[in-house]
């Protein structure tokens, strides 16, 4: 999990083409694109937030939310629950001062077991005519991200479905569903 969540914020870092200066990774984001970075000091950024990763989702998976590289700053910023713990283990690290500790409602692991469930869900909810473009958990752990073309109605149907789960909604566009489209075998 950490490898997966790490390795994209690495090459998605790299890119900066989101138009912010700031890119995020958790358990939730599993897209990898690889472009060369133009930022002279990400590849020690890419170190340092890898290390912090291994940390947050290792001992500290309780309290860890996420984190993200503000490339601009130079800076690695994270997001977990109050621990004494947590933040000592990130201040004993040689690199601690470029560390830009922030507090999360939630850790990822408390939002992680609701987006898969999402992900298992997708025929439910295009049968519902809520088709969910895109999900994950937000690296502040805030919530559970959904994209939505009809973000208003999903507002009112998730809740019910999952209960207690903070969400933040998102109007996007449905492109169909890839992985179920009808596909000419390949004997013809």
């Amino acid at each position: 999990m950490v490898a997966a969540s790490i390795l994209t914020l690495v090459l998605l870092s790299a890119c900066g083409g989101t138009g912010s200066d700031s890119v995020a990774a958790g358990p939730g984001n599993p897209t990898v694109t690889a472009v060369p970075s133009a930022w002279p000091n990400q590849g020690e950024m890419n170190q340092i937030a890898m290390a912090v990763g291994r940390i947050g989702e290792g001992e500290f998976a309780e309290v860890y939310a996420g984190l993200a590289i503000d490339v601009q700053d130079d800076r690695i910023d994270v997001w977990a629950k109050d621990s004494a713990e947590f933040e000592a283990a990130i201040d004993a690290m040689p690199w601690s001062h470029r560390v830009r500790l922030h507090p999360a409602d939630h850790a990822a692991i408390e939002l992680e077991p609701t987006f898969q469930q999402i992900l298992r869900d997708q025929d439910y909810w295009r049968q519902q005519g809520l088709p969910v473009v895109q999900s994950g958990v937000r690296h502040d752990g805030s919530c559970v991200e959904v994209g939505t073309p009809a973000p208003e109605q999903a507002e009112r149907a998730f809740p019910q479905r999952y209960p207690g789960v903070p969400f933040c909604f998102s109007k996007q566009e449905d492109s169909g569903n890839p992985w179920h489209e009808e596909r000419p075998s390949p004997t013809g």
